[in-house]
């Protein structure tokens, strides 16, 4: 520069540093169930601020981990010096079905479903997976249902059965006319693995079945069998 009282030139050397834009690379949209958490990640920067930062573990990593309540959009800025670059990424909160276990004076379970996003899948003991709603034949005693809907976000509910008498009939007509054909003791389905064995006047096994299975039709391999006394037992 020329210096105006006396006209001397100066030469002044200054450094000057020019910082890059950050390249930014950052994680896709998420999608999560309520109560879940999920890593997010950005790169690109020498450093970084995410907000809103209450829900995050850090709000200044490259990998922080979110456990929003609701749906939430976090922005990241990337700094390189004084150069600054924003994205955003969103994490999606899918809500929980919500499960209802109602047993009838059968002892029949019936689910039902709040929220979520259906189909939905149901099991019952983490037994296996299905559309099934209703259900007969389950065991008296303390159970857990599950569903599990499209999101893969899963719900339970406790539920107890009564522990039911079964009883036996004293007579049946097994003649074919639709009524009483079939010897059927009541409440059996509620055990379908107890064992039932009948027995004749003399002792011989006539049949045995489970408690799943269609009861006795008054025959012995194949040949209709007299009307008389038959023992049975039954082992639940």
């Amino acid at each position: 520069y020329t210096n105006p009282d006396n006209g001397c030139v100066s030469t002044v050397t200054a450094s000057i540093k020019v910082d890059s834009n950050p390249n930014p690379v950052i994680s896709d949209d998420q999608e999560i169930c309520a109560g879940e958490e999920v890593t997010l990640h950005v790169d690109g920067g020498e450093n970084y601020l995410w907000s809103p930062a209450e829900t995050l573990s850090n709000k200044k990593t490259t990998n922080p981990v979110a456990k929003p309540t609701e749906t939430t959009t976090y922005k990241v800025a990337l700094i390189n010096g004084v150069c600054l670059v924003e994205e955003e990424v969103t994490v999606f909160v899918n809500p929980l079905p919500v499960l209802s276990a109602n047993v009838d004076s059968k002892n029949t379970v019936i689910l039902s479903t709040e929220s979520g996003t259906g189909p939905f899948q149901y099991s019952i003991d983490g037994g296996t997976y299905s559309s099934q709603e209703s259900y007969t034949g389950v065991k008296g005693g303390n159970h857990m249902a599950y569903v599990v809907d499209t999101k893969g976000c899963e719900g339970k509910a406790p539920f107890y059965l009564e522990y039911l008498d079964v009883i036996p009939p004293i007579f049946f007509t097994p003649n074919g006319d639709g009524e009483n054909d079939t010897w059927e003791v009541e409440n059996l389905d509620m055990y379908p693995e107890a064992d039932v064995y009948i027995y004749d006047r003399y002792g011989k096994l006539i049949t045995r079945y489970k408690g799943a299975e269609p009861g006795w039709d008054g025959t012995y391999r194949g040949k209709d069998q007299p009307s008389t006394d038959y023992w049975f037992i039954i082992k639940i």
